[in-house]
C-alpha cells in the first residue's frame, strides 16, 4: 500500500531491501529497473525506470511465467479488478471495473474490520458457513445488506461470507460480463487471491477450478520485472535507475504550470539530494523536458486541426458597438452545433460569448447549483450557464435541443432527455433562487419541423428582445445551417484523407466515440485524445466519419437518439476497417449509454473496444491504465471474422397465438384482467411471478446494471421462470410493450433480445407493439377490450386506495377486490357483460363499513412502471397507508391517453419524419367514452377521486416543460400540479434509479415545492426495500 505516498512507499521498499542486502552480507547489482501501478508515472521518473507499464501488461507477463498455458486471469487489486483474456499466449481481452469499488480489496478489508474480522483471518473464518443473500451491485447496498443481516440474527462470519460472495458476484458480471473465459481453469491474483473464502466464493460460482500461485500478491511486479529483464537482454543498455540509496535521500515534489502552449499541462519536478537533474513528468505533448517548445504530435493532428477551425467557424465581423452580447455555454450540443449559432447571431448583428473549456472552477459552480443526479456533463453544463449569469451579458442562448434531421432508416432522432430539457431545468434553478431569467432565450430547436415552422419558432421568441424581424431571422438561419453543413462536409473530406494516411503508413488509428461534448471538451475527457496521441496513436474524431445510417439495419431502427445513431454508424464502419479500433467516451450515470454500450460490443463482436466512462473525479490514471492495456491488445491483433447481426425472429399473429405468451406484472390488478382478455380471443397468456430480490439480481448479471429497474426485474423475473418451469423457447413469448423515444422505455425490447440470444433462448419470441408497428397483431377488437381492462383496473386500484384507510374490519377491502377480481376474470373469459358485473361489485364496496374522517391525501406520480409494480416500488401503496395517508396513484390509462394526445398534436405540427406519426392505439372519443361509462358507475365512491383531463395535464406541465420534449416528464409534473388542486398534500415521486425523465421532474419539483408550500419527494428505487421510510416524517408533519 502506498497510502497515497507512492515516493515515500518506494523509499521505505528500498529501506527494507537494503536491511535485507545488509543482514546477509550481499550486494545487488541492478541491470534494469521497471515501474508499474496506479504511481509508476511518478515513481518512475524520479527512480529512473527504464520501463513504466501498465499493470495489465505485467499481471498477464508475470502469470505466463508462473504456469505455461494461462488463458483467463481475474486480479482483483486494492483499488481496481482486472479481466484478461490470453489466446495462444498473447493478450485477446482485458476489462477493468469502472468506477465501482464493490469488488476491490480495499472494500473487503474495510467491510471486514467494521464486522471485527482482520484481514488474515477472515477468508478462514468464513468456510463452511452458509452466505444469506446480499446485492452484488454497489459498496452502499452491499454495506446495506450487511447491517440488515446482523439485525436479521446472521453471524458475523455468515454476514462476511455473503459480502465475499456478492464480490465474487459483483466482479463477474461488472468486470468479466459476457466475456470469453476458460472453461478448464481461472488463474486468481492480486492480493484478495490469498482469501480463501473469496476463492471458494468463485469456485462455487463457476463450478470450475480456481488457481492460486503463491505468489498471486506480486505476480505484476513479477511481471514488470521480467519484462525489463526482457528489454535488457535485447539491446545491453546501460540502466537509467538511480540506485538504492535513493531510500535514504530527500525527495522534494513541486508542481508548475507548462505555460508553452494552451494546453497548461502541470508538470511535477522531483528535487533529489545529491542529483543535479531534475526529473519531471506531466507533459501531455510529449516533449522532452530540456526542450523549450511544444512538441508537435502528428498523431494528433486531426483532434487540433478540428479545433482550430471550430474556434473560428462562422464568425463573421460585425460593426461596432455590437448590437447585443449573447452568452452560449461551451457545454452539450454546442459542442457541435456552435458554427450555427455563431454565424445565425454573428448575422444578426450580435457579438457571441462563449465560456471556456470545461475547468474546476466550472465543475465546482455545476455542483452547487445542479439539483438532482445529473450525469456529469450536464451537472458542468450547469457550472457554465452559472458563469454566463455571473457575466455582464445582454442575453443567453439556451435553446431546447428537440430532435435532429430525422431519417427514413430509424423512428426518430431524438437528442438526450437531459438536452431536450436543460433549460426548463436551468431556470427553474434561476427562479427558485429568485434570479431574474428574463435574459435566457430558449427557443426550441426541432428539426422534425419543416423550415418555416423552425423559422417562426425562432422569430417569436427571439423578436422582442433582439428586435429583429422574420426576413431577418429566416436569411440567419439559412446562413447558420449553411455553416454547419460546411463545417461538417469538411469533416468527413479531412477523414477521409486520414484514412488513406493510414494504408500508406501501415498505422493503426484509434477512433474516439461518444456524444460530442464528451470527445472535444478536454475538461469532461481529461485530455485523454492527446495522451493517446502521445503513446503514439492516431487519433480520429467520430464525425470524421461519414454519417450513414442506412448502415443500422432492421435490428437498429428503433435508436432512436441521434448520437447514439452517430456511434453504432460509426462502429460499424471501425468494424469492418482492420486498421481501426475505438475507444468509447462515455461518462458515469449516462442514460443512453447504459444501452448503447451494450449494443457498441454486440457490434464490434470480436473486434475490441475500450469503453471510458468520466466523472467529476479528476484523476486520468485509472484511464491510461486502460488506455495504455488496450493499445497493448490492438497491435497483438489480426484480421476479424465480420460480426454477427443480431438475431430478430419473426414475430407473425399466428405464431405468437400458438405460444404461451408471458406478461409482467406491471400493475397489481391490469395485467391479470389483461390475460384474460387474451384468453378470450384465443391467446395463451399468463401473468409473471411477481419479481423478486434473487429475480432482479439474475436481470442485472445479465446486463451492464446501469439500466432502469424494469428492463432488469423484467427479463430476470423472465429467465428465472423459464429455467424454473424448464420451458422450451419455441413454445414461449414475452410481452414488453416498447415506444419511440426519448426516454430508455424503448429500448428494453432490443436489449431483452441480445440477452435472450446469449442465454439460448433466440427463439423465444417477444410481443412489442406500439404506434409504429401498428401493434404486432394485436387486432383492433383485442385492443378494445385491453383499453376497457386498463380503465377497469385502474378504478378498481383507485376504489382501494379509496376505502382502505378507513375501513373499520382490517383486510375487508382486499377481500373485496380479489373476490371481485375472480368475477371479472371468468366473465371476460366467457366473454360476458363486464358493464354489468362492475355494476355488481360496485355493491360490494358500497357495502365495505368506513370510519367517517380524513387522512391526508398522498398523490404518487412518475415513471409508469415503477410508480404501479408491487416490487419495483417496495409497496408504496401499502407504506403510504400505514403511515396514516391515502394514496391516489395516477393511472395507467394516462399514459395511453397522453399518446393519442401526441398523434393529433403530431399532425399539427407538420414532422418530416414518417416514423412520427404513427397510429393511435384506439380512437379518442372511444376511449373517452369507455372511461366516463365505467367512473360514471363508480361515482358513488369515487366522486371526489375524478381523473383530469388529458390536455389539462398537459397544459399544466407546459408552463414549465415544453410540448415537443415528448415522455414522462411533463405528465409527471402537470399531473403533480393538478393532484394539488384536487387537494393533494404531499406529491410522491417514483422513478428507477438513474432516470432521466425522473430526474428532471425532481429538479422541477423543487420549484414547485416552493411555490405551493407542500412536500415533493422523488424516491429513486434501486430494488432494495427501505426507502419509503422517509414518508413516514413527511406524511407525519403533513397530518399534523
Amino acid at each position: 500500500k502506498t497510502l497515497g505516498e507512492p515516493i515515500s512507499a518506494t523509499q521505505k521498499l528500498f529501506q527494507a531491501l537494503n536491511a535485507l542486502l545488509k543482514k546477509h552480507n550481499k550486494e545487488l547489482k541492478v541491470l534494469g529497473c521497471a515501474t508499474t501501478g496506479s504511481g509508476r508515472k511518478l515513481v518512475g521518473a524520479v527512480v529512473g525506470a527504464d520501463l513504466v507499464v501498465n499493470e495489465i501488461t505485467c499481471h498477464y507477463r508475470g502469470a505466463k511465467h508462473w504456469q505455461d498455458g494461462v488463458e483467463t486471469i481475474f486480479e482483483i487489486g486494492g483499488q481496481d479488478s482486472k479481466y484478461i483474456y490470453l489466446e495462444n499466449g498473447k493478450l485477446r481481452q482485458a476489462n477493468l471495473n469502472y468506477a465501482c469499488a464493490a469488488g476491490t480489496g480495499s472494500f473487503v478489508e474495510e467491510l471486514a474490520r467494521k464486522l471485527g474480522f482482520s484481514v488474515s483471518e477472515v477468508g478462514r473464518a468464513v468456510l463452511g458457513t452458509q452466505p444469506p443473500y446480499t446485492s452484488d451491485r454497489c459498496t452502499v447496498f452491499m454495506e446495506q445488506d450487511a447491517e440488515r443481516l446482523l439485525t436479521q440474527g446472521f453471524s458475523r462470519a455468515e454476514v462476511m461470507s455473503a459480502v465475499l460472495y456478492s464480490v465474487a458476484q459483483n466482479y463477474l458480471s461488472k468486470v468479466v460480463g459476457n466475456r470469453p473465459r476458460s472453461r478448464d481453469k481461472i488463474f486468481f491474483q492480486g492480493a484478495t487471491a490469498r482469501n480463501p473464502g473469496l476463492v471458494a466464493a468463485f469456485e462455487n460460482i463457476l463450478n470450475q477450478e480456481i488457481v492460486v500461485s503463491p505468489y498471486c500478491h506480486i505476480l505484476g511486479a513479477l511481471g514488470a520485472g521480467l519484462l525489463a529483464q526482457e528489454k535488457y537482454q535485447a539491446t545491453k543498455t546501460s540502466t537509467k535507475f538511480r540506485g538504492l540509496d535513493l531510500a535514504d535521500r530527500e525527495i522534494n515534489l513541486r508542481k508548475e504550470n507548462c505555460t508553452l502552449c494552451e494546453n497548461q499541462c502541470l508538470i511535477t519536478y522531483a528535487e533529489i539530494e545529491g542529483a543535479e537533474e531534475v526529473p519531471s513528468f506531466g507533459y501531455l505533448c510529449g516533449r522532452d523536458p530540456a526542450s523549450n517548445k511544444k512538441r508537435h504530435l502528428k498523431e494528433y493532428e486531426l483532434f487540433a486541426q478540428r479545433a482550430r477551425r471550430f474556434k473560428r467557424a462562422g464568425e463573421l465581423k460585425i460593426p461596432e458597438p455590437p448590437k447585443a452580447r449573447i452568452g452560449l455555454p461551451s457545454a452539450i450540443l454546442n459542442w457541435s452545433l456552435l458554427p450555427l449559432w455563431r454565424r445565425f447571431f454573428n448575422e444578426l448583428g450580435l457579438e457571441v460569448i462563449t465560456t471556456p473549456i470545461t475547468n474546476s472552477e466550472i465543475k465546482q459552480k455545476g455542483s452547487e447549483i445542479s439539483a438532482g443526479e445529473f450525469c456529469f456533463p450536464v451537472v458542468s453544463a450547469h457550472g457554465h450557464f452559472a458563469s454566463l449569469v455571473e457575466e455582464n451579458l445582454d442575453f443567453i442562448f439556451l435553446p431546447y435541443f428537440i430532435s435532429a434531421l430525422p431519417n427514413s432508416h430509424t423512428t426518430n432522432s431524438f437528442y438526450c432527455p437531459y438536452m431536450q430539457a436543460l433549460p426548463c431545468v436551468l431556470c427553474s434553478a434561476l427562479r427558485i433562487n429568485r434570479i431574474d431569467d428574463s435574459k435566457v432565450l430558449s427557443p426550441l430547436v426541432d428539426f422534425r419541423w419543416p423550415e418555416q415552422a423552425q423559422i417562426q419558432e425562432l422569430y417569436s421568441k427571439l423578436k422582442a428582445p433582439l428586435g429583429v424581424s422574420k426576413a431577418q431571422v429566416k436569411d440567419a438561419w439559412r446562413a447558420g445551417l449553411k455553416t454547419l453543413r460546411e463545417f461538417e462536409e469538411e469533416n468527413e473530406r479531412i477523414g477521409k484523407q486520414a484514412l488513406e494516411r493510414l494504408e500508406k503508413e501501415d498505422r493503426i488509428g484509434i477512433v474516439i466515440i461518444g456524444r460530442p461534448y464528451n470527445v472535444f471538451d478536454s475538461g469532461l475527457n481529461l485530455e485523454l485524445a492527446e495522451k493517446i496521441a502521445e503513446l503514439g496513436f492516431y487519433v480520429i474524431p467520430v464525425d470524421y466519419l461519414p454519417y450513414k445510417p442506412e448502415l443500422l439495419g432492421e435490428e437498429f431502427r428503433n435508436i432512436y437518439w441521434f448520437y447514439g445513431q452517430k456511434v453504432l454508424c460509426a462502429l460499424k464502419q471501425i468494424r469492418e476497417n482492420p486498421r481501426l479500433y475505438p475507444i468509447y467516451f462515455s461518462n458515469f450515470n449516462c442514460g443512453p449509454d447504459s444501452f448503447l454500450i451494450q449494443y457498441a460490443e454486440a457490434v464490434m463482436g470480436e473486434k475490441p473496444i475500450l469503453v471510458l466512462e468520466f466523472d467529476e473525479h479528476g484523476a486520468d490514471a485509472g484511464y491510461l491504465t486502460r488506455v495504455e492495456a488496450f493499445l497493448d491488445l490492438v497491435q497483438n491483433l489480426q484480421k476479424f471474422t465480420s460480426a454477427p447481426s443480431i438475431y430478430l425472429p419473426k414475430t407473425e399473429t399466428e405464431e405468437l397465438k400458438k405460444r404461451k405468451l408471458y406478461v409482467p406484472p406491471m400493475h397489481p390488478i391490469s395485467p391479470r384482467l389483461g390475460v384474460s382478455v387474451l384468453r378470450s380471443f384465443g391467446w395463451n397468456a399468463e401473468v409473471l411471478p411477481q419479481e423478486t430480490e434473487e429475480s432482479l439480481e439474475l436481470g442485472r448479471s445479465v446486463s451492464r446494471g446501469s439500466e432502469c429497474l424494469p428492463t432488469a426485474s423484467t427479463i430476470g423475473t423472465l429467465l428465472k421462470t423459464l429455467k424454473d418451469r424448464d420451458e422450451d423457447p419455441n413454445k414461449c413469448a414475452f410481452f414488453m410493450a416498447t415506444a419511440c423515444g426519448p426516454c430508455r422505455f424503448g429500448q428494453y425490447t432490443l436489449l431483452h433480445r441480445l440477452i435472450l440470444n446469449r442465454k439460448g433462448y433466440k427463439d423465444l419470441l417477444i410481443l412489442a407493439p406500439s404506434a409504429v408497428n401498428s401493434y404486432q397483431g394485436l387486432e383492433e377488437p383485442i385492443r378494445r377490450k385491453l383499453w376497457e381492462i386498463f380503465v377497469l383496473g385502474d378504478i378498481i386500484f383507485k376504489l382501494g386506495c379509496k376505502l382502505r384507510p378507513y375501513e373499520l374490519n382490517p383486510g375487508e377491502t382486499n377481500q373485496v377486490i380479489e373476490s371481485s377480481l375472480k368475477q371479472i376474470e371468468e366473465t371476460i373469459e366467457k366473454r360476458g357483460n363486464l358493464e354489468k358485473e362492475f355494476i355488481k361489485v360496485m355493491e360490494r364496496f358500497k357495502q365495505i363499513p368506513i370510519k367517517k374522517t380524513n387522512k391526508p391525501l398522498v398523490a404518487v406520480v412518475g415513471e409508469i412502471y415503477v410508480r404501479a409494480n408491487l416490487f419495483d416500488n417496495d409497496r408504496i401503496i401499502e407504506w403510504i397507508e400505514k403511515f396514516g395517508g391515502e394514496a391516489w396513484l395516477a393511472p395507467l390509462s394516462e399514459w395511453f391517453f397522453y399518446t393519442a394526445y401526441l398523434q393529433r398534436y403530431r399532425s399539427k405540427q407538420e414532422f418530416i419524419n414518417f416514423w412520427a406519426k404513427g397510429q393511435s392505439i384506439l380512437k379518442n372519443r372511444f376511449m373517452s367514452g369507455i372511461e366516463e361509462k365505467y367512473s360514471k358507475i363508480a361515482h358513488s365512491i369515487l366522486f371526489d377521486r375524478e381523473e383530469p383531463l388529458i390536455d389539462e395535464i398537459v397544459s399544466a406541465g407546459e408552463k414549465y416543460i415544453p410540448i415537443n420534449f415528448e415522455g414522462e416528464a411533463i405528465l409527471t409534473v402537470g399531473r403533480a400540479i393538478k393532484f394539488i388542486d384536487q387537494g393533494a398534500k404531499l406529491v410522491v415521486n417514483c422513478a428507477p434509479f438513474g432516470c432521466m425523465p425522473g430526474t428532471i421532474s425532481n429538479a422541477i419539483f423543487q420549484e414547485l415545492s416552493q411555490r405551493y408550500q407542500l412536500p415533493f419527494i422523488s424516491i429513486f428505487y434501486d430494488g432494495k426495500p427501505g426507502l419509503n421510510q422517509r414518508l413516514r416524517t413527511l406524511i407525519e408533519n403533513v397530518n399534523a
